[in-house]
């Protein structure tokens, strides 16, 4: 499953807190989860946006992309967070995973990311699509 491959590359998985997480990913299909477990996925926070990009600020969101993702997966609570460009057009998709929407919250929150709103009229050509994601199987 392409998600399943996301996550078993993401250096996200090695953040705390998902350890078992990562070790179950990497063994490959296990037994069901408990009910225990069951609930903690119910508890994640998972959003997918995409960004459509002004043409010539492409080089400047993607240089923000790559400098601000890898700090990103240092923060509490962040399972996967994953940027992809669309090939050949101006537009990337960020996917995100957290343990709580209260961690995703805090996240925002932060100085870099604020100003990165900031400058969302100046590079975006329209406002960015946000999608809540609810687990399914």
């Amino acid at each position: 499953m392409a998600g399943e491959r996301a996550m078993r590359q993401s250096p996200a998985l090695t953040a705390k807190g998902s350890g078992a997480r990562l070790a179950r990913c990497r063994a490959g299909p296990q037994k069901m989860d408990s009910p225990e477990e069951r609930n903690t996925m119910s508890e994640q926070y998972a959003l997918s946006v995409t960004f459509h990009v002004k043409p010539e600020h492409t080089e400047e969101f993607s240089e923000w992309v790559k400098e601000n993702v890898t700090e990103t997966r240092k923060d509490e609570g962040v399972i996967v967070f994953n940027f992809h460009r669309v090939s050949g057009a101006p537009t990337w998709i960020l996917y995100e995973i957290w343990e709580t929407e209260e961690h995703s919250s805090v996240h925002r929150q932060k100085p870099d990311v604020q100003a990165f709103f900031a400058q969302w009229e100046r590079l975006l050509s329209d406002k960015p699509e946000v999608y809540r994601l609810e687990p399914v199987a």
